[in-house]
């Protein structure tokens, strides 16, 4: 299901439903204050972003980037990538079932695929494979009438 937008000329353009999700992810940083939202891109049935968690000194200061390996956390603020996509999927899912008037709805599947980015050519990678997706849509496996 495309609930989410749809591509037009290579651009996706984005649903009620869509603009949404795009929100919540922006609102990422507002309840992990150790967070940055980078490069994000909503398609008609999926998302794909990149998140940075930064760790926090003992002062709350935040430090240079920090890419989390394993279960390395900071001691003073126990966040998880796993922490933070269960809170966009459910603010997300909050939101949409309240404009729908839909109470209880699933919007999102149960997991996610997720990558460590490990430097910066793999970075510009990631960041390009993300923002290239709109144009490459009509390929995509996830694009049902492709």
């Amino acid at each position: 299901m495309c609930s989410l937008g749809e591509i037009v000329d290579g651009r996706m353009q984005l649903s009620a439903v869509g603009q949404i999700v795009e929100s919540c992810w922006q609102a990422i940083p507002e309840h992990f204050p150790n967070t940055k939202v980078d490069t994000f891109q909503v398609m008609p049935n999926h998302a794909h972003g990149i998140i940075e968690i930064r760790e926090f000194t003992c002062r709350g200061e935040v430090t240079s980037p920090h890419h989390l390996v394993g279960d390395e956390t900071s001691p003073l603020h126990d966040v998880t990538l796993g922490k933070v996509i269960a809170y966009f999927k459910y603010q997300s899912t909050k939101r949409i079932n309240v404009m729908s008037g839909k109470p209880g709805k699933k919007v999102f599947q149960r997991s996610y695929y997720d990558h460590i980015i490990r430097d910066d050519i793999d970075h510009f990678f990631v960041e390009q494979y993300i923002e290239l997706n709109p144009i490459m849509w009509e390929l995509d496996s996830d694009n049902p009438g492709g």
